[in-house]
Parts: structure tokens; sequence; C-alpha cells
């Protein structure tokens, strides 16, 4: 049996690649897993096409094919190069002649997606949320499973645009947009006016 061989014999599936050191000897073990929140969140009556590898996806099913044929690809180019990086020629050539895929993206339904076409909210917007029975004003900076608020605060964190934030984590349901917005391209510099990292971030729970 090859090395290659043996390699695939013993493989595991998780997107992730984990070198351990024995003595002298690196062992890698390569895993791959697919994101269920992403494929159970997408074919939910949407409007538009759900594409993934450049192939429209007529249900989860199909996006889970494309997506683990895409995670092969760069499996096999790990095992047989030792790197891999779908920008370039050799992943798409390959992709292409063994999977038909035209594109190396994936456009599933995202939270993102979501915040925006059930609750109206999107990242830069202008929103107001309760927390420990006060009323804060802040700025939507990112939007994962909750969305990240940015709330001016003197004890906050420093960002780039000179002013100091606190960030917040709440669920979108949570939040009510308020008048105005104000896209941020801000990013922390620092510690806050005593030196010491401060408490920057509160998560709301629903």
């Amino acid at each position: 049996m090859t090395d290659l061989e043996k390699q695939i014999a013993a493989l595991r599936y998780r997107p992730r690649v984990v070198l351990r050191k024995t003595g002298a000897i690196y062992q890698a073990a390569y895993e791959l897993a697919v994101s269920a929140r992403l494929l159970f969140q997408t074919f939910q009556g949407e409007e538009r096409a759900v594409i993934a590898a450049g192939l429209p996806c007529a249900d989860r099913l199909e996006a889970l094919q494309r997506i683990v044929e895409h995670e092969m690809v760069h499996l096999l180019e790990l095992l047989v190069w030792r790197e891999s990086s779908c920008n370039r020629e050799r992943f798409q050539r390959l992709a292409g002649n063994l999977f038909a895929h035209t594109a190396v993206r994936h456009e599933l339904v995202t939270q993102r997606e979501i915040a925006h076409r059930h609750f109206g909210i999107k990242i830069g917007d202008r929103v107001t949320f309760e927390y420990e029975g006060a009323r804060h004003t802040g700025i939507v900076r990112r939007i994962t499973q909750r969305a990240t608020v940015l709330v001016e605060d003197p004890h906050g964190l420093m960002y780039s645009d000179g002013k100091r934030y606190r960030r917040y984590y709440v669920p979108v349901p949570l939040l009510v947009p308020a008048p105005g917005t104000a896209p941020l391209q801000a990013a922390p510099v620092g510690k806050t006016a005593l030196g010491e990292a401060p408490k920057e971030s509160e998560e709301l729970h629903s």
C-alpha cells in the first residue's frame, strides 16, 4: 500500500487540518464538516436561486453534494501537494474536470440575508435594543447567529474613528430599527484610557 493509499484509508471527515508531532514524524488528520445551519436555513421559500460551486441546486441534498465535492478537491490537493487553494488555477481545473464545477463560491442563504429579509436589519443600520432595563442605540457591525452591535460608551474599546464602543451580541429579533444609518469603517485600536483591556462585550439571549 502506498503512502497516499494509507492516508486515504485513515481519512476522517471535517474541514480542518490537524498536525500532530510524534518524535520527528508529523501525522496529518484531515476532517471535513458541513454547516448544518447553513443547509437547513436554505430552501425555506427564498425567491432567488441557490448556487453551489457555480451550479444551481434544487434541494439541500444537491447543495450538500456540491459542497462535499468542493472539499474533496481540497483533500486531493492536500494529499498530493500538501497545499490547497481554491483561488488557484490547478484547483479550479480539477474541480471542473472531476465535477463540472464552474465556480469556487457557494451562495447559500446566510444569517445576514435572513436578517434583512425577515427583520429589515442589515450591516450599518442604526438600531435600538433593551439590556438590563435600559434601552441602547448602536450600529450593526456584523450579523452571524447574533448581531454584533456597537454602542458608544466612554469606558468601551477605542476604535480608529476616535470613539469608544462596547460590543453587544443581540438576537436579531430583539433589534428595532432606529432612524438613520451610519456605516462604520472603524476598527479597534487599543486599550481604555486606564490602560486596562475593557469588558467590551455583552451577550443578550432571546
